[in-house]
């Protein structure tokens, strides 16, 4: 799959709510400690595996989600950068280029504020959006979990809370980044059982061609 900062606007592209619904923020009801990803990845911790579990299961539920959808990890992450194209059809700003000059003639720029003093403040409420949408998918994958255990699940999900890389730690400073963003499977709980499932804190795959010139 071909990536260029070429891509330009595309009509397969645009977000919308018609289709799926507006997305919602939900507030936080109850404050749960935000956990360090080296605490949140003991799968043998009873504490926070069921968190992890359903962490992993979310994350992958997003990923599956139709590419058009905008509680979808493409859709969302492009908030951030490709394919660049306005989120709900929101334009305007400094992002929008338009004149000759521009690298990325008459394409949309994006949102995010790098190199600005708005970078920390743009980004939490950015993240804060990406855990709802991860929180909501756990809170519904939490209920098809064996009546035995459904209630355990429950209040992992209620509790659930991106977890933080410390990357200035010592421990990070030796081993580098966490084996958990590394593998390519992990083994997990799901509501069907143990099973071991593709990663997807490793990597994800974009599930339309970005390379230019966009096909039809």
């Amino acid at each position: 799959m071909g990536l260029s900062h070429s891509s330009t606007y595309h009509s397969s592209h645009i977000r919308s709510v018609t289709e799926f619904g507006p997305v919602i923020v939900e507030p936080h009801s109850e404050i749960y400690p935000r956990l360090s990803i080296e605490d949140f990845i003991g799968c043998d911790n009873e504490t926070y595996s069921p968190q992890f579990e359903l962490f992993v299961q979310s994350y992958q539920a997003m990923y599956d989600r139709p590419h058009t959808d905008m509680r979808s990890y493409y859709q969302v992450a492009g908030i951030h950068s490709l394919p660049w194209t306005p989120y709900d059809g929101v334009t305007g700003g400094i992002h929008e280029y338009k004149n000759e000059t521009d690298w990325a003639t008459g394409r949309w720029g994006g949102y995010c504020s790098h190199g600005s003093v708005l970078f920390g403040p743009w980004h939490r409420p950015y993240l804060l959006l990406i855990e709802s949408l991860v929180i909501n998918e756990a809170k519904k994958i939490a209920l098809q979990y064996p009546d035995n255990e459904k209630e355990k699940y429950v209040e992992a999900a209620n509790q659930l809370r991106f977890p933080y890389w410390d990357w200035a730690d010592e421990k990070a400073l030796l081993k580098g980044m966490p084996d958990v963003f590394i593998v390519a499977e992990l083994e997990i709980k799901t509501p069907k059982g143990k099973e071991k499932v593709k990663n997807p804190l490793k990597s994800y795959t974009l599930p339309v061609d970005l390379s230019f010139p966009l096909g039809k």
